[in-house]
């Protein structure tokens, strides 16, 4: 929900709206039984498309919808996923069904690694592993991946991101983790990368995002469901890494 002002809203990229007023974020109304939307134009029509997984498609879909498609935009031969928690998982889904690109999931998950094999990924890496940066560069040919879509962010993601990045290549930060890392400057131009951000999507993505569901090609990973009262319940569970792909709160 933009301020429909801003160059951003002119161009239909409400996510990014200068003055933003999202619903449960930047105001009430995340856990709630009714919701008042305020525009008729935010309804996207969910015929054909499970209602629990249309909430699921609405935020991590979304968001991993939108960086998989930046990752896409210089039609990689391998892409990276680091990451494969709900956001991860739906890239690998999305990955596998918009790209014609060799998948590789990361993560320290061996079940969560095993999810992505299902989901579509070719290649899994626990990044427990000391040797993960040459064993991914092996995968790749030695010449690093043409995409990496980060959906952790977080210091030692970040660092195997660039160590991994092939020269022309496309590094896409999506997660949220924070901290920060030191760079060789010079070797953002010598290798000529992209590096990007992507924060949710536009109405437009939904839009497509919610045929990907409909033709069955994509399929939400929703392992636990709670009823309201049972909200905190479903955030402890997720503190506690007990959830695999995304839980549901369903009043």
């Amino acid at each position: 929900v933009g301020c429909g002002e801003c160059p951003a809203c002119k161009v239909g990229d409400e996510n990014l709206c200068d003055a933003p007023r999202s619903m449960g974020v930047f105001q009430d109304g995340g856990y709630s039984d009714y919701a008042l939307i305020p525009n008729s134009k935010y309804l996207a029509k969910l015929d054909g498309v499970d209602p629990d997984a249309a909430t699921s498609l609405a935020c991590s879909g979304l968001t991993a919808y939108t960086a998989i498609k930046k990752a896409n935009q210089n039609s990689p031969e391998f892409i990276v996923i680091v990451g494969a928690g709900g956001l991860g998982l739906m890239g690998v889904q999305i990955a596998s069904s918009i790209t014609d690109a060799k998948i590789i999931c990361v993560d320290l998950d061996d079940k969560k690694l095993e999810t992505a094999k299902e989901m579509g990924a070719h290649f899994t890496v626990n990044s427990k592993d000391p040797e993960t940066a040459k064993k991914i560069m092996s995968i790749c040919n030695d010449k690093g991946a043409d995409s990496v879509v980060d959906f952790v962010n977080a210091p030692p993601t970040a660092k195997l991101d660039f160590a991994i990045l092939r020269k022309r290549g496309n590094l896409v930060l999506v997660g949220l983790f924070g901290g920060s890392i030191e760079l060789s400057l010079v070797t953002i131009p010598l290798k000529s990368i992209i590096i990007q951000g992507a924060y949710t999507g536009n109405y437009n993505d939904m839009v497509e995002l919610l045929d990907l569901a409909r033709k069955g090609t994509i399929n939400p990973v929703i392992s636990k469901r709670y009823s309201l009262d049972d909200a905190n319940t479903a955030l402890e569970d997720l503190k506690a890494r007990k959830i695999i792909g995304r839980a549901v709160i369903n009043p």
